[in-house]
C-alpha cells in the first residue's frame, strides 16, 4: 500500500457521510497533481489530509469557527497544529518513514497561510479546491449561521491568498460564480 493509499484511506474513514468534505479534499489532492505532475506521495498525502482537524467535530477550532469569524487566527492555529498533530499520530502508529511524516505535517502545518515553497503550493490548491467546491455547502449550512457578509469574506480571502498567478487565474471563474450567488442571497 503506498503512502498516499494508506492517508486517502484514513481520511475517507475520518469523514464517513461528509461526501462535501472528502470532494474538497480528493479535489485539492486532483489539483496538486494535476499542476504538479511530479508531486511526491508526501505532497499528494498532504493536500488530502490537510483538513483532516475537521473530522473531530466537537475540536476547539469547529467550536470558535461555529461562532465567530471564519478567518479567526486562533481557530485557524489549532486547525493547522492539530491537523499535523493527527495525521503524524496515524502515520507513525502505521510504521511511516519519520522524514516523511515530518514533510507531511509541515505542509498542513502551514496550509492556511502558506509561506514559501510547497507550503504555499498546498495553500493554493486548497483555496482552488474550496472555491471549486465549497459553494454549497456554505450557502446551505453557514450561511444561516454566519451571514452573508462573513461568507463573502471568506470566499474573498480564500481567493486572494492564493499566491501564485496561474492557480488564482484557475479559480477566477470558482470565485465570480460564488460571489455572483453569495451576493445575490444578501440583497
Amino acid at each position: 500500500m503506498t503512502l498516499y493509499t494508506i492517508v486517502h484511506d484514513f481520511v475517507v474513514r475520518s469523514f464517513a457521510g461528509q461526501d462535501a468534505l472528502i470532494r474538497h479534499l480528493e479535489r485539492t489532492e486532483y489539483w496538486a497533481r494535476t499542476l504538479r505532475p511530479n508531486a511526491d506521495e508526501a505532497l499528494r498525502s498532504a493536500a488530502v489530509a490537510h483538513d483532516i482537524e475537521r473530522s473531530e467535530a466537537d475540536s476547539p477550532a469547529n467550536t470558535l469557527l461555529r461562532r465567530r469569524s471564519f478567518r479567526d487566527p486562533q481557530a485557524l492555529t489549532y486547525h493547522q497544529q492539530r491537523g499535523a498533530q493527527i495525521i503524524g499520530d496515524y502515520l507513525t502508529a502505521k510504521g511511516v518513514d519519520s522524514q516523511q511524516i515530518e514533510r507531511i505535517q509541515d505542509l498542513i502545518r502551514h496550509h492556511e497561510e502558506g509561506g514559501s515553497g510547497d507550503r504555499d503550493f498546498i495553500k493554493d490548491v486548497d483555496s482552488l479546491s474550496f472555491l471549486e467546491n465549497n459553494l454549497d455547502y456554505f450557502v446551505t449550512h453557514l450561511l444561516p449561521s454566519h451571514g452573508a457578509a462573513d461568507v463573502i469574506a471568506k470566499f474573498e480571502w480564500m481567493y486572494r491568498r492564493i499566491s501564485n498567478r496561474s492557480v488564482q487565474k484557475l479559480a477566477e471563474p470558482f470565485y465570480r460564480r460564488a460571489l455572483t450567488q453569495l451576493q445575490a442571497r444578501s440583497d
